[in-house]
């Protein structure tokens, strides 16, 4: 008997639905579907905890074996979020969040000087094609290319004061 045989034949003698069964492994619906139709399989994790409310052996679900054995006891109940036994969150993972936070409160100001640099750059940019635009207008039309530099050379002066504002205000909250 296969896996997915197993799982549906457990399922339907501890009379729980594949709802139910997904809630106590802490899953979707359609994973227990997908299991029972052989589109996947069980995390290695789910299998200990199916076996355990199933009443049988990881063995007997992992195994070839023809013979379907009753289940030895009456299902227990599994809290969903319960983790494997030997799962422990390693210690530098729980101070992740505090290590960015406060890199971020010591060098945030960095970002505020990157942001007024790129506003320097689009002054200067935009500064540049707008003098040469000016200066190769001589019809009285207005280059649409002018307009285009006036708007990059507003743009970089706003973006250069964000930049300023930014490198003041995160220098300010690290004291």
């Amino acid at each position: 008997m296969k896996l997915s045989e197993k799982i549906y034949t457990c399922r339907k003698k501890a009379g729980l639905s594949q709802e139910a069964l997904a809630e106590k492994l802490g899953v979707s619906r359609q994973a227990v579907s997908k299991w029972e139709t052989e589109e996947a399989i069980p995390e290695l994790s789910k299998i200990p905890m199916m076996a355990k409310i199933f009443g049988v052996t990881t063995d007997f679900l992992l195994s070839e074996e023809e013979n379907f054995e009753e289940p030895k006891k009456q299902q227990e109940e599994i809290p969903k979020t319960e983790q494997p036994k030997n799962f422990t969150t390693p210690d530098w993972a729980k101070n992740i969040p505090h290590t960015v936070e406060s890199s971020f409160r010591k060098y945030g100001w960095i970002l505020g000087v990157i942001v007024a640099i790129v506003g320097v750059g689009m002054i200067l940019t935009n500064g540049f094609l707008l003098v040469f635009s000016v200066a190769t207008t001589s019809t009285g039309f207005i280059n649409p290319f002018l307009i285009i530099d006036i708007i990059g050379f507003l743009i970089g002066i706003a973006v250069f004061a964000t930049g300023i504002y930014l490198v003041r205000y995160l220098k300010k909250t690290v004291k």
